[in-house]
């Protein structure tokens, strides 16, 4: 049971393999489906450096969204590849992507250059004053950035995907809260949350179901502490075993919370 990385492929044809952490994959798939209950894919717009492991990463949501479009005309998410370097940031165009009358969504899939992100929304954050509507999708990383104001990510109905989310309001977090503070003299964190959530689970379903438990994982989620557990089967390579429907190399929980930056704090969006 791993219960931090979220690398797709470190197991390979190993049924044992078992990932709490969702992939970047499931995370842009889940934000995918999210933009699409409210925005139709030509008010889409995917932003990223133009650099090899950035671009890539849009092969994840136009994917997700081609199985949206499934029998209709397929259409396609818009792309904007911003050159690297910083000198070249403050020209970066996003006027053309607006549309009178219409909410435009910038899905932003990067979070190494923090210059980038900063200048990004401070375009984005110029348009709106004059008028534009704009929904920004991006990282749960860019809140541990110093150089960008939280009134960005405020105006610009930031969302965010993230494998965490700690209910205040939950009963089970209250008593576990105070058991934990009971116990250390402090409060938990998200470690102590998640570490939580695995022992729990696990024990009780090696408990319930023996050594063999791995294969009733994908049959059994669980609402825990810090979200939910859905593990589903992976097969890294479809097309080398499409005559083998039981085959998968891994297991995978693929609940992703999407939430969304209001009153100057994270919570679930609609």
């Amino acid at each position: 049971v791993v219960p931090y990385t979220a690398q797709m492929g470190m197991a390979e044809d190993n049924p044992y393999y078992i990932q709490v952490n969702p992939s970047l994959k499931t995370h842009c798939e889940a934000m995918t489906k999210h933009i699409r209950q409210s925005h139709e894919p030509e008010n889409v717009v995917l932003v990223a450096l133009d650099k090899a492991e950035e671009k890539a990463r849009f092969k994840y949501f136009q994917d997700a969204n081609t199985l949206i479009e499934k029998g209709k005309t397929n259409r396609k998410f818009k792309e904007l590849l911003v050159p690297e370097g910083a000198s070249n940031f403050h020209t970066i165009n996003v006027a053309q992507y607006f549309k009178p009358g219409a909410t435009t969504v910038f899905v932003v899939p990067s979070w190494s250059n923090q210059t980038f992100i900063y200048s990004l929304l401070r375009h984005l954050m110029a348009k709106q004053g004059e008028g534009e509507d704009i929904v920004v999708y991006g990282m749960n990383m860019w809140l541990d950035f110093e150089q960008i104001d939280f009134e960005y990510f405020e105006k610009l109905r930031l969302h965010v995907s993230s494998a965490s989310y700690v209910d205040p309001n939950d009963e089970r977090v209250r008593q576990f809260k105070q058991k934990y503070f009971d116990s250390y003299g402090t409060v938990p964190n998200d470690e102590a949350y998640l570490g939580y959530d695995v022992m729990l689970y696990f024990g009780k379903m090696l408990a319930t179901h023996g050594k063999d438990f791995t294969k009733k994982l994908d049959t059994q989620p669980s609402d825990v502490l810090h979200g939910r557990f859905e593990f589903s089967r992976v097969v890294l390579n479809p097309a080398q075993h499409k005559e083998d429907l039981d085959y998968f190399d891994q297991l995978e929980n693929t609940f992703v919370h999407i939430l969304k930056f209001q009153e100057f704090h994270l919570q679930p969006a609609d």
